[in-house]
């Protein structure tokens, strides 16, 4: 997995986990509080080891800093 923001700055992460089954489900979440308000790019390229067969999906996203009056609490 990799975020991307306007090809300045490259963060990767390599998760390894394996199942059994013919099908896995993972969520994962993105703490984007310390990131500065921006457009980002989400990439993610699966492997499954026994066929060696890739899947990649990208998806963009919007960080955006929250106004005072929309903070929790406010």
């Amino acid at each position: 997995m990799e975020w991307l923001r306007g090809g300045k700055r490259e963060v990767s992460l390599t998760l390894n986990m394996e199942t059994r089954g013919s099908r896995f489900v993972e969520d994962v979440e993105i703490r984007t509080r310390e990131l500065t308000p921006g457009s980002y790019k989400l990439q993610l390229r699966t492997t499954d080891n026994a066929t060696g067969q890739n899947v990649e999906r990208e998806i963009e996203f919007l960080v955006v800093e929250r106004k005072e009056s929309d903070k929790i609490g406010s």
